[in-house]
């Protein structure tokens, strides 16, 4: 997979799978994704940053005594393709 090309095109994903897509990082990472922002969320790049930077300011409270931050690596993210 290419990071700076669009996913949907990559993987021939429609409208509701990139939806599908979606949904499941907010419940993965625990982060809002407010339909007004789906249009920025293009490429393998565009979804690594929001993440990256949803994760890292809107987690702390939702993790649990004890356990680390929840964190997302780009560079994994980058890799599994």
């Amino acid at each position: 997979m290419v990071a700076d090309q669009p996913v949907q095109d990559q993987v021939d994903l429609d409208s509701l799978d990139w939806l599908n897509f979606l949904v499941r990082l907010h419940s993965t990472f625990g982060i809002d994704i407010p339909e007004a922002d789906y249009g920025r969320l293009v490429t393998l790049t565009d979804v690594t940053d929001y993440a990256a930077a949803r994760v890292t300011h809107e987690s702390p409270g939702s993790t649990r005594a004890g356990e680390p931050p929840l964190t997302f690596d780009v560079g994994s993210a980058v890799r599994c393709g």
